[in-house]
This record gives structure tokens, C-alpha cells and sequence, in this order.
């Protein structure tokens, strides 16, 4: 019970969650029950079946996203995954129609990403391809679905910008996870953006990402209304681009664990931040 919790990734599922918020925001639609609901078919269940779909296969014994020791696992958790996302599903069908097409798009993405047979996870471009969409755009339209909006409404201005911007983020922040695991990456024969572009390298890449969805999701902040929001969201994440070249130029010094415990309190610091803002932003809508 206690390596089923652990693989949950729980931490990590909460840094995850200003996506989704985020495409509720944009929609302007109600925070009602189905939202919820929503909420918690992603974050439990659809996250937490695939973080343990993905331990399974990669069977890490360093720090991976939300989790500093990772346990040994066997075939149970492979069956533990399927069924957290099965009861997601059910949750989901409650919701209408297109929220139930990002859930079952996202558990599609979870095998792509990791299954042996397909294993996008080592191919640094077409993992970069799937991020974005599978887990940044999927992410915020499931967000807006879960408002029981109509999706076309995402093709009014300035919706896009802050959609693209925010898969932006998520793309740019994604390398993070993998600084810490190269050796791991390395020996399992996975070739992340990380160990493609470098361990000081992708910090360039994270940095010009995380500018062209800062500058994306602060448009749709400001066009919406939400001014002050958008400019302590910019100025907090002009600090962060400060705090990422810091920690690019103290990778060297640091040990594996140092590294890991940085990026995830980074992590945990963005989520609570955004999400913070999020709920000014849409209480005073």
C-alpha cells in the first residue's frame, strides 16, 4: 500500500494542476461540480495511473518527479495503473463529450510516452511534439471541458494565445525532470532533451520556452481583464528565469539529490503561485 501511494506522485500531480485551472479560466465558464469532478479524474486518477504506468516500465532508482527514493516495483502496479485510470473513466463520463475525449487522449499519450514498443520518452524531438500536446494542450482543453463550455470558443482572441502559452510552460518546464536522471537516461538508453542537448545546454531551451508561454498566458491575462494578476504573474516569472540561469551555473556542484530537491521546490513554489492567482483572477471575474 505504501509503494502504491508513493507511485501516486501525488506532489507532482499538484504541479500539474495550474494547467487545468487555467483552461477553466480561460473559458470564463462556471466552477461548478462537473469542474470538480474533472479535477479529480485527472489528478488521482488519470496522473496517478500514468506516474505508475511509467515507474513500471523505468523502474528508476534515483529521484523522478515527486519522488526523492522510488521503491522496487512489479507487475502489480502495470495493473494498479490501468485500474486508477479505468475508475478515472468512469468519473469522466459523467463530464460531456470532449472532456471524456482529453481523458482517454491523455491515457493514449501515457503509453506513447512510455512504452517500450513506442517509447517516445527517448526520442528528444518527438517527446518535445507530445509534451506539448498531450499534456499541455490536452491538459487545458480538458480544464476548459470540465466549465461544460463549447470548445470552439477556444478559437476566439485572445483564448489561443493563453491555450499556446500555457503548453508553452509546460514544454519548457518539462526538461527540468530530467536533469536530474541523465546517468539513469543514459543507462536505460533514453535520449531526453536533457542528455540531447546537455545538462547546461537545455537550460537554453527551458529559458526560451517558459519566455514564449510566459509572454502568451500574460497576453490572455491581460486581454481578460485580469491586470493585476498578469503583471505580478510576469514579474514573478522574470524572477525565475533569474533563479533557472542560478541553477544552471551551480549544476556542477550539486549532487544528484541537490538537484532534484531544487527543481521540484521550484516546482511546487510555480503551482502555488499560478494557482493562486488563478483563484483571485476568477473570484473577482
Amino acid at each position: 500500500m505504501r509503494a502504491f501511494i508513493a507511485h501516486l506522485r501525488l506532489p507532482f500531480n499538484y504541479v500539474l494542476m495550474p494547467l487545468f485551472v487555467w483552461g477553466a479560466y480561460l473559458s470564463g465558464g462556471q466552477i461548478g461540480a462537473n469542474f470538480w469532478i474533472g479535477l479529480l479524474s485527472f489528478h488521482l486518477f488519470v496522473y496517478g495511473g500514468t506516474n505508475m504506468f511509467n515507474s513500471y516500465y523505468d523502474q528508476d532508482e534515483g529521484p523522478i518527479g515527486g519522488l526523492e527514493n522510488p521503491s522496487k516495483v512489479g507487475r502489480d502496479l502495470f495493473w494498479s495503473s490501468i485500474g486508477l485510470k479505468f475508475i478515472g473513466l468512469l468519473l469522466a463520463l459523467n463530464l460531456n463529450g470532449t472532456f471524456v475525449a482529453c481523458y482517454l487522449a491523455f491515457c493514449v499519450y501515457s503509453v506513447v510516452y512510455s512504452h517500450p514498443a513506442i517509447r517516445m520518452k527517448r526520442r528528444p524531438l518527438g517527446s518535445a511534439v507530445l509534451v506539448f500536446f498531450g499534456q499541455g494542450i490536452v491538459g487545458g482543453v480538458a480544464g476548459w471541458a470540465a466549465t461544460d463550455l463549447p470548445v470552439r470558443r477556444l478559437l476566439e482572441s485572445p483564448l489561443p494565445w493563453g491555450l499556446i502559452g500555457g503548453a508553452l510552460m509546460t514544454s519548457g518546464m518539462y526538461p527540468l525532470t530530467q536533469v536530474y536522471q541523465i546517468e539513469e537516461d543514459r543507462n536505460r538508453d533514453d535520449l531526453t532533451l536533457a542528455r540531447w542537448f546537455g545538462p547546461k545546454r537545455v537550460f537554453v531551451y527551458i529559458g526560451v520556452m517558459l519566455a514564449l508561454g510566459v509572454s502568451g498566458v500574460s497576453y490572455a491575462f491581460w486581454q481578460l481583464g485580469s491586470r493585476p494578476q498578469c503583471a505580478v504573474f510576469a514579474a514573478y516569472f522574470a524572477g525565475v528565469l533569474l533563479v533557472l540561469v542560478g541553477l544552471r551555473g551551480k549544476l556542477t556542484q550539486l549532487s544528484t539529490v541537490d538537484t532534484y530537491r531544487r527543481v521540484m521546490t521550484l516546482f511546487y513554489v510555480n503551482a502555488t503561485v499560478i494557482l493562486s492567482l488563478l483563484a483571485a483572477a476568477i473570484a473577482t471575474a
